[in-house]
């Protein structure tokens, strides 16, 4: 049976600053977290968010995220030109890789399932 997965809200979502981040690229990054963790196999234990400017490159912005889904943890991270581009192309990995790993946890319980 697959587990029910508890979704964060976007409260729950650490969110950590380096450089000028305006506010409404935090709340785009916590929302975004929060909803991708409704695609985890398992409960979503916590959630990280850094949000990063380059120093001197106002071109380059990071996005990286965390989430420890009971035990296991899941990053993805990306870069662009803007902090709304990076949390766009975050929310699209970290959506892969929550889809792989659940892909893989499933495939994983179909072997260990005993014998009928």
């Amino acid at each position: 049976m697959r587990h029910r997965s508890i979704a964060l809200n976007p409260a729950d979502v650490q969110v950590r600053i380096r450089g000028g981040i305006r506010p409404g690229d935090v709340r785009r990054a916590r929302e975004t977290v929060a909803a991708l963790s409704r695609l985890a196999h398992e409960p979503v234990l916590a959630a990280r968010v850094t949000l990063a400017a380059a120093p001197g490159r106002l071109e380059e912005r990071t996005a990286e995220a965390v989430l420890d889904v009971q035990g296991r943890l899941i990053r993805a991270r990306a870069a662009a030109a803007s902090t709304r581009a990076a949390v766009h192309l975050l929310g699209d990995r970290l959506r892969e890789r929550l889809l792989e790993t659940t892909r893989d946890w499933e495939n994983l319980r179909k072997r260990r399932r005993p014998a009928a």
